[in-house]
């Protein structure tokens, strides 16, 4: 079995990678284990031009001629669609929404009735992200994996952010009237991807932005929820817009082509498998063991799975993923935890940490950062987090959860981890 670790596990200033192995076989090397671990990464850079995200919000019937308008010049759009806001007047049904993947485009959810998510309470926000993705799902036989704000700023904030994420791969705010949003088409998705509204007082901010996707790598991002109605776009400014993008060679993409999911940690919530943790890799001594085991998360956030790492007497369980970084980056890892069973143990038996690898990708000495320790009398679910600033030599780090050699032996539960630059956001 693999161990990335001193006799701490992943411990602080560890620089070699052990193996607990036959008698006569051989070691393995640091370079080809953290080769063999899942690597997440930002998206390939390469130059060229940009690209055109236009979406719509609410439900309007305007949104199935717009669909027609994308359709006859063979490009795509995004429709984030509020549910409780169907069906009646003007507005669209779920023939129109089926017609909208049916020929290309994307649907995005917009809440269920259209909240200011700041004004209700947490169960009802709950209801408001997840109601709409089963309902739009069941029409699309799709998965739904892009979300708008309603109200955008003046909608949102740090708590509902978090309830957002591992529930959707990508959200978007609604209120940047003002703003050019244009944002490097192959960099990674920030964790709030600000849009400029076509208000119709904006008409020629937004061919410039259509004219700055033409000869430069960028994401035009424009959103409207009707036309010809007060702050929103004229059919006739529309038509200027898709016809100019379609005479410059300028690509409408969808919202999930035009944005990578937010999360640089695969499988972050424990719920792609109920039997392993992969992409994840396991490494355990002795008796360590790994399970995935049915249970309520944390308040608020989603899922009904989580990891949990359990030992015997002094031997070690962890999992670890590694990750492309960015040197001089302040990135933080934070993630949920709590002691399921065990004595007492010391503080240096359960963590999360950040390690910097080197070129050779192998562990940089010294480089290790823990978060707080996890003790046996922390039973209830709560946040632990680490920062770490990779340095010029380090393009690749390695996260990992950790029980190491508790006397008598423990179980560890894990779930919600984030880990992303600390200018993103802290969503763990």
């Amino acid at each position: 079995m693999l161990r990335i670790s001193t006799a701490a596990a992943i411990g602080a200033g560890a620089a070699t990678v052990q193996a607990a192995a036959p008698a006569g076989a051989e070691p393995v090397r640091p370079t080809a284990l953290v080769r063999s671990l899942a690597v997440s990464s930002p998206r390939s850079s390469p130059s060229g031009r940009g690209a055109v995200m236009l979406s719509m919000d609410d439900g309007y019937l305007a949104m199935d001629t717009v669909r027609r308008m994308l359709d006859d010049r063979g490009q795509r759009g995004t429709f984030f669609i509020t549910p409780g806001l169907l069906n009646g007047p003007s507005k669209i049904d779920a023939s129109h929404i089926s017609a909208m993947t049916e020929n290309g485009h994307e649907v995005g959810a917009h809440s269920q009735t259209h909240p200011n998510f700041t004004k209700i309470t947490q169960s009802q926000r709950i209801a408001e992200l997840e109601t709409p993705k089963v309902y739009l799902q069941s029409i699309t036989g799709l998965p739904v994996g892009s979300f708008a704000y309603p109200y955008g700023i003046d909608g949102r904030n740090s708590t509902t952010d978090l309830e957002l994420y591992l529930r959707y791969e990508r959200v978007f705010d609604t209120a940047q009237y003002n703003q050019t949003a244009l944002q490097g088409r192959y960099s990674r998705a920030q964790t709030l991807i600000r849009r400029t509204c076509v208000d119709g007082s904006n008409h020629n901010q937004c061919l410039s932005m259509i004219r700055e996707a033409a000869v430069r790598p960028v994401i035009a991002s424009l959103f409207f929820h009707n036309i010809d109605t007060p702050i929103n776009p004229s059919m006739t400014q529309l038509t200027e817009m898709l016809d100019l993008a379609q005479t410059l060679g300028v690509e409408l993409c969808t919202a999930s082509e035009a944005f990578s999911s937010h999360r640089m940690i695969a499988n972050a919530g424990f719920e792609s498998s109920s039997v392993d943790a992969y992409p994840w890799r396991w490494f355990k001594s002795g008796t360590g063991g790994l399970s995935i085991t049915t249970e309520d998360p944390p308040p608020g956030l989603p899922g009904t799975r989580s990891l949990h790492l359990h030992t015997s007497d002094r031997s070690y369980s962890q999992v670890a993923q590694a990750i492309e970084v960015e040197p001089g980056t302040t990135y933080v890892l934070s993630f949920r935890a709590r002691a399921v069973s065990g004595p007492a143990w010391g503080t240096n038996c359960a963590y999360g940490s950040v390690t910097a690898l080197d070129y050779a990708q192998a562990p940089i000495s010294g480089s290790q950062v823990r978060s707080g320790p996890i003790m046996a009398t922390n039973t209830s679910w709560d946040k632990y987090r680490a920062e770490f600033t990779p340095s010029a030599a380090c393009t690749r780090v390695l996260v990992g959860l950790t029980i190491d050699g508790p006397w008598g032996g423990g179980r560890v539960a894990f779930d919600h981890v984030w880990f992303g630059p600390s200018s993103m956001a802290d969503l763990g």
